[in-house]
C-alpha cells in the first residue's frame, strides 16, 4: 500500500495497467482461499455492499420470504428488510447455536434465500455451513454467507458447503485494510442474482468506451460498482497471499488453541459463556457474559488488552498472532 502510495504520489496513473494486475491477483487469491474460481470473484467495499448487491438483485416479491438468523448483525439484515413485500424471518438459535434443524422451521416453498453468519458475531458460534446449505438447497434456496467473523481464521470451502454468495470485508481475521472486501457468487447463481447497479467496469467489453453495450460481464465482475478502491485492494492481495503462504489450516488450529484456553480460563473464574462450542462449532471469538462488559473494555484497553463490549457480553478475538502470554494477561484481569 505504501509503495502504490509513493508510486501515485510521484507518478500519478502512469502505471495504472499494474492496478488492473491488482485487481486480477486479488480476485485469483480470494478464490484460492475458498475453493472457488476467480471469475466469481467480485471486488466489494465492504461486507455490506456484497450482502446488499445479492439482495438487490434477488428475484423476490410479495409472498417471498429470506430467512436470517435472530440476534443477527445488521449487515446481513437490512439488505433483506429494504426488499419490498418479502418477509423476514428469524430462525431461533439453541444456546447461542444456530442449528441446521432450527433453519429448517421456518423454510418454505417461498423462501428464496437463507443468509446466515459462518460464524455468529455476539456468540463466536462457527455454523455447520454444509447442514444449512442442505436445507436451503432442498427448498430451492439461495445459500447466503456473511463470513466476515471467520474468514481468514477458519477453513471455508464454497464448493462443499454448497454456498451461492458470500461476502466479507478484508478489516477482520483477513487482517486487512478497511473499505476493500470479496463478493462470491457460484457460476450457477448468476443468472438468479441480477447486477442492478451498471457501472463502466461491469460490463462485458469496458474498454469499449463509446459502444455504451450495457451487457453483464460474464464473470462477477457484472457486480463491481466501478473503479475499486486500488489502495485497499492492493492491501488485500498482501493480506490473502500471506494467509495463503502460512496456511489457513495451521492459522485454525493456533486460533483454536488459543480460544480454548481463552474459554478454559473463563470457566476455572466462574464467568459464563455466551455459547460454550467446542470443536467444529469453536471460533476465534469467545464472548463471555459479564454485567457492565463495557466497563470491563474500557479497564482492560488501559492494559492494553483489547476486546470489544457486544449486548453485554464481553467479545474476545484471538487471531494466530496472539500468544499464551496475550491470554495470560486477559484472563489476570479477572483475579
Amino acid at each position: 500500500m505504501q509503495r502504490l502510495v509513493r508510486d501515485q504520489a510521484e507518478h500519478g496513473a502512469a502505471h495504472y495497467e499494474a492496478w488492473f494486475a491488482t485487481y486480477e491477483a486479488c480476485r485469483v487469491a480470494a478464490a484460492r482461499l475458498i475453493g472457488a474460481s476467480p471469475d466469481e470473484i467480485a471486488l466489494v467495499p465492504n461486507t455490506s455492499a456484497g450482502l446488499s448487491t445479492v439482495a438487490a438483485g434477488l428475484r423476490a416479491g410479495p409472498g417471498d420470504n429470506v430467512v436470517v438468523p435472530e440476534r443477527e448483525f445488521p449487515a446481513n439484515v437490512y439488505p433483506w428488510m429494504a426488499l419490498q413485500g418479502v418477509e423476514v424471518r428469524c430462525a431461533r438459535k439453541c444456546g447461542g447455536r444456530l442449528l441446521a434443524e432450527e433453519v429448517a422451521k421456518v423454510v418454505d416453498r417461498r423462501t428464496r434465500a437463507v443468509s446466515v453468519s459462518f460464524v455468529d458475531w455476539l456468540t463466536g458460534h462457527r455454523a455447520d455451513l454444509r447442514a444449512i446449505g442442505d436445507v436451503a438447497r432442498a427448498h430451492g434456496a439461495l445459500f447466503v454467507v456473511d463470513a466476515i467473523q471467520g474468514l481468514g481464521a477458519l477453513p471455508l470451502d464454497v464448493e462443499a458447503c454448497g454456498i451461492d454468495a458470500l461476502a466479507a470485508d478484508g478489516h477482520k481475521w483477513l487482517c486487512g485494510p478497511e473499505g476493500a472486501g470479496v463478493l462470491y457468487v457460484r457460476r450457477e447463481a448468476r443468472e438468479r442474482i441480477a447486477a442492478t447497479r451498471p457501472s463502466w467496469l461491469s460490463v462485458r467489453h469496458p474498454t469499449r468506451f463509446l459502444q455504451y453495450d450495457m451487457a453483464p460481464a460474464p464473470t462477477a465482475r457484472r457486480y463491481q460498482d466501478g473503479t475499486p478502491n486500488t489502495c485497499g485492494v492492493y492491501g488485500l492481495r498482501a493480506a490473502l497471499d500471506l494467509i495463503l503462504e502460512i496456511g489457513v489450516e495451521a492459522i485454525a488450529s493456533r486460533v483454536l488453541a488459543l480460544s480454548a484456553l481463552v474459554r478454559a480460563g473463563a470457566r476455572e473464574r466462574g464467568i459464563a459463556l455466551a455459547c460454550d462450542a467446542e470443536g467444529d462449532e469453536a471460533s476465534g471469538i469467545t464472548s463471555l457474559v459479564l454485567e457492565d462488559a463495557a466497563v470491563y473494555a474500557a479497564a482492560l484497553e488501559k492494559r492494553k488488552v483489547i476486546v470489544a463490549a457486544r449486548e453485554g457480553r464481553l467479545r474476545v478475538a484471538t487471531h494466530h498472532f496472539n500468544d499464551e502470554a496475550d491470554v495470560a494477561r486477559l484472563l489476570e484481569a479477572f483475579q
